[in-house]
């Protein structure tokens, strides 16, 4: 009897547990404040993170010196959407000289609980080190982090434009299209 009550009470902590994280109102370890620029100019907030290679990654200080393009999902099921733009990195990143492109599944705070397992599932999916180098996951205050760059939902995917300084240069959302990297490259001032 004591046994069965331990599964069902360790359910009902997990349970707990899980929408306290899911509601982002368990602080973790893994987690990082959005620092958010001053001035009319978007720039890309400051995020301390980690890639899938397991290396100590802060954005957008890491891509400072050349434009990149940064892919940004709130959910998986952004995956698919975001693949349809990973599929044409080589062609992307020709367009553009110098482009660094990075994936940054962008998940609220209280998720880093677990941050060790959600990058495994990651990385079980993404089988080079260049791609896993580009991954990198950021535990955040979602909202504030929307609020700094201007993003007005966390139900679609977004590809943003930084320049060498990490100001926010252009968005684009959803599947890739022609049209859509064509905005990206004419305002990159390459088109």
């Amino acid at each position: 009897m004591g046994q069965r009550w331990w599964r069902i009470g360790g359910s009902v902590v997990a349970v707990t547990l899980a929408a306290s994280i899911a509601a982002g109102l368990v602080s973790c370890g893994r987690s990082s404040a959005v620092q958010i620029g001053t001035g009319d100019t978007l720039v890309f907030p400051r995020v301390e993170a980690r890639n899938l290679l397991d290396e100590d990654v802060v954005l957008p200080d890491a891509l400072a010196g050349a434009p990149a393009l940064v892919h940004v999902a709130f959910y998986q099921r952004q995956q698919l959407q975001i693949n349809t733009w990973l599929a044409r990195n080589e062609a992307i990143e020709g367009a553009i000289e110098g482009l660094r492109i990075v994936e940054t599944p962008t998940m609220k705070r209280g998720w880093a609980l677990i941050a060790g397992q959600i990058d495994n599932w990651m990385r079980s999916g993404i089988p080079t080190d260049d791609g896993r180098a580009r991954t990198i996951s950021m535990f955040v205050d979602t909202e504030k982090f929307r609020r700094a760059l201007d993003l007005p939902s966390d139900e679609v995917n977004y590809v943003l434009l930084l320049d060498e300084q990490g100001r926010l240069l252009h968005v684009e959302e959803g599947v890739y299209d022609e049209t859509k990297l064509a905005r990206i490259i004419a305002a990159a001032g390459r088109g």
